[in-house]
């Protein structure tokens, strides 16, 4: 089952998902391998103020505990959305298995802070 992490911070974050935490709770291992055989943990990436589709298993990262419990990520339920989330035409980008939808600012909500900047430089 997904969920979505939502960034609240204008920072990338990056999130290491080790394999005995994150694959375990997975149910199967998703770390790359190199061709000598040694296993690459997998990454989640977050781009600032983005919202992101991960597996349920990303919860058990700590990591990723941390950074919810510190207010820098909220979790949402893919079932509890009963509106579209406020961006405009996401860019999906997948890697490893991952969607992310990186956030687009609506185009009104652009403009009209461009028109409040403009009025506040004239004053």
């Amino acid at each position: 089952m997904s969920v979505l992490l939502v960034s609240s911070t204008a920072l990338l974050q990056v999130f290491l998902l080790p394999h005995g935490t994150y694959c375990a709770a997975l149910g199967h291992c998703a770390c790359s391998k190199r061709e000598d055989g040694v296993r690459l943990d997998s990454a989640v990436t977050i781009p600032a103020r983005a919202i992101v589709q991960c597996d349920r298993a990303v919860l058990q990262v700590p990591g990723v505990q941390r950074a919810i419990h510190a207010g820098q990520l909220r979790v949402q339920s893919l079932q509890s959305l009963t509106q579209p989330v406020s961006v405009s035409e996401p860019t999906i980008i997948e890697a490893n298995g991952i969607a992310v939808a990186t956030a687009v600012e609506p185009t009104e909500v652009r403009n009209e802070r461009r028109a409040t900047s403009v009025k506040n430089r004239r004053s």
